[in-house]
């Protein structure tokens, strides 16, 4: 089971360009026929946007306060 949204680190940065920055919304599950590949939902400005948690944390690292 997944922690609370409001357990979530919010912010993460980009690897290769610092100077982006998204907001985690929450953790979810795609499905395609008996597939299953959990996906990380994140915020850039007004966007939502949807990626694998493998690809996520490849791109993406914990912005240090």
């Amino acid at each position: 089971m997944e922690p609370s949204t409001a357990q979530y680190p919010h912010a993460y940065v980009n690897r290769s360009n610092p100077a982006v920055i998204v907001h985690l919304v929450g953790h979810a599950q795609y499905r395609l026929a008996e597939l299953k590949t959990p996906v990380i939902i994140y915020r850039r400005g007004d966007n939502l946007f949807v990626r694998l948690a493998t690809e996520f944390h490849t791109k993406f690292k914990l912005k240090k306060t």
